[in-house]
């Protein structure tokens, strides 16, 4: 009687791992595809492309008002911020001052 609980302990137990490990296997490899789906519809939502928008034309204020130490870090922060931005989406009056950022050049 002892020999067969512990044969039914064994297997409950072993269940118990067997699911605990496909478990988190499951959460390991599919994890990192839901974080890119996460981010790729992010960066496609309109709340995004218009926040983005809104501080392209902040910065582009800011980059004609500023001395040139202020346009340098102006140009390094659109460039590192803007670096993954659709650049279609970009509307055309900001399409000057934006390429010219991204270009690290200098807008006249």
């Amino acid at each position: 009687m002892l020999k067969e609980y512990s044969k039914g302990v064994a297997f409950v137990i072993a269940t118990i791992v067997i699911i605990s490990a496909v478990s988190l296997a499951i959460k390991y490899f599919g994890q990192p595809m839901s974080r890119s789906i996460d981010q790729k519809t992010f960066m496609e939502s309109q709340q995004y492309i218009d926040g983005s928008i809104r501080d392209l034309s902040k910065y582009q204020v800011q980059y004609a008002a500023g001395d040139d130490a202020a346009k340098a870090i102006i140009r390094s922060t659109v460039q590192h911020q803007f670096a993954n931005f659709p650049s279609e989406k970009v509307p055309l009056r900001l399409q000057p001052f934006y390429s010219s950022m991204m270009s690290g050049g200098d807008l006249k």
